[in-house]
This record gives C-alpha cells, structure tokens and sequence, in this order.
C-alpha cells in the first residue's frame, strides 16, 4: 500500500534523488514568483508583491544554478534585474494614469469644443464629440447655429455652454447629416 502512494511513503525521500527535490524546490518558488508578480497588477500592493516576486524569483533561479556553472549567476542576475526594471515601468506609468482626469462618462464633456447646431433660444442643440446634445447658456443668452461653443458644466443630459471667441478655439466647420441635407435644417 505504502507503494502505491508514493508522496506518503516513508521512503520517498530515499527513492528522490536530491536533483529532483532541487527541481521541484524551484518549480515551486518559480510559481510562487510568478503570483506575486501576478498579485502587484491585481491589487494595490505598491511594488511590495513585485519586489517580493523578483527576490522569490532570484531565489529559484539560483537554486537551479550548479557549482560548477559560472554561466548561469550572470544571466539569473540579467534576468531579475530586467524583471525588476519592467515591473518598475508598469507601475511608473500606472501612477502616471492616477493623476489624469477621467475621459469617460459627463466629466468627459467638460471643457469639450462643439458646435452650435440648432440656435440655442435659450434652449437648443449642440454637436460635442460626434454626439447632439441638448444644450443651454449660463446666462440663457442665445446663440446662433453654427457658433462654436465650449462646454462649462453637465446638468443629465443638457450641457451648459459658453461662446467660443477666435482667439480661444477655430472649429473645423459642423458636418452636415444626410437628414439635415434633404431637410434644409441644420
């Protein structure tokens, strides 16, 4: 019985030779490397996993070096290093994305160049990012189709806009919709 389960047989480690228990010493520290390195992507650890997994990594590339292999301390060297320097890279430039502003969603819009499409009298249509939007003036002053505007605040869905002088912005003209060509109206 004791043959049939070789991992709870008290011979097991006679029958091993030390070659295959350095073998799967480092197979093992190579997995736990490789979370760790996996971990510092998924959660906020802040290079603690990633130095971790370097140094796990070193460890298990190490221990499969032989004595006699000068070769090997080099290139396990070059290698953890290269590890250590393109974990570095994603994390300078995963703190480089936190200071940004969102561009998704209405905060997006804010401070947006558009086109006034349909005259705002207060209320109209503007076009912002390829998208008509119902919009307004902070003062519900009117403006005429065609003005170039800059969106200041999003209220749901109407944005508040301002005026664009020639100074501040020069818009490429609004494209016209094949509904507003056969229409007339733009």
């Amino acid at each position: 019985m004791s043959g049939f389960f070789p991992f709870v047989s008290p011979f097991f480690a006679q029958a091993v030779t030390g070659d295959m228990l350095t073998a799967i010493a480092s197979g093992v520290l190579v997995v736990v490397a490789v979370g760790l390195l996996v971990a510092e992507f998924v959660g906020p650890t802040h290079g603690t996993a990633a130095a971790g997994g370097a140094v796990v990594l070193v460890a298990a590339l190490l221990l499969r070096a032989r004595d006699g292999d000068a070769l090997h301390v080099p290139l396990i060297a070059l290698f953890a290093a290269l590890t250590v320097a393109f974990v570095g890279f994603c994390l300078f430039e995963i703190s480089l994305l936190r200071g940004r502003r969102s561009v998704s969603g209405a905060s997006a819009l804010v401070d947006a160049l558009g086109t006034v499409r349909m005259p705002l009298d207060p209320v109209g249509q503007i076009l912002v990012a390829g998208e008509r939007w119902r919009a307004v003036t902070p003062n519900r002053a009117s403006l005429p189709a065609g003005a170039p505007v800059r969106v200041l605040a999003v209220h749901g869905l109407t944005l508040v806009v301002a005026p664009v002088f020639p100074t501040e912005a020069t818009l490429p003209p609004a494209p016209v919709s094949p509904h507003e060509a056969v229409s007339g109206r733009r």
